[in-house]
């Protein structure tokens, strides 16, 4: 096994997947940002910050708090921007080969995509959501929001894991 020191540092080129997802998350969070901006000045003083896993709100703070979704989606996108450049730096279920390599990271960096895509997109939708309720345009992110985040998240793992294993 080739342990992570000396495994292949290939350059990957970005395809049009890559592109589109890059756009989609850049797009997600400056929905993170420009919405809470725009709609600040008529936010009430304490708005929802947290939300059970039915999607009703159960939490609440002030205001300024709908930026720390801002924050953290900025986060996550700059964090997966940097950490797909280095896949041969992750942790793979298969043993990388200099055979293999390119293979084995195009799957981990496709998997970061679609991982930030779908975050970045929970952060914008919790988002817009949260100053919806706050205008008292709606009373909760929906019932099945949550659990279908997290089917869709684990399903999307489980996916990319198997082609992983199937492409050895």
């Amino acid at each position: 096994m080739i342990s992570n020191d000396t495994r292949p540092s290939i350059s990957l080129q970005s395809d049009l997947f890559d592109r589109i997802s890059q756009v989609l998350t850049l797009g997600f969070v400056l929905v993170t940002i420009v919405v809470p901006i725009y709609y600040f000045p008529t936010l009430p003083e304490t708005i929802p910050t947290h939300f059970n896993f039915n999607g009703e709100a159960d939490g609440f703070g002030p205001k300024g708090q709908v930026f720390w979704i801002s924050g953290s989606a900025t986060s996550l996108y700059i964090l997966f921007f940097f950490l797909i450049r280095y896949p041969h730096k992750f942790n793979y279920v298969v043993e990388i080969t200099k055979e293999n390599a390119e293979r084995q990271y195009r799957i981990a960096t496709k998997m970061i995509h679609v991982i930030n895509v779908l975050c970045t997109g929970f952060f914008a939708y919790l988002t817009v959501q949260s100053v919806l309720i706050g205008l008292g345009k709606n009373i909760g992110i929906g019932t099945y929001s949550v659990g279908f985040f997290v089917l869709v998240t684990l399903g999307t793992l489980f996916f990319f894991v198997s082609r992983s294993l199937s492409n050895q």
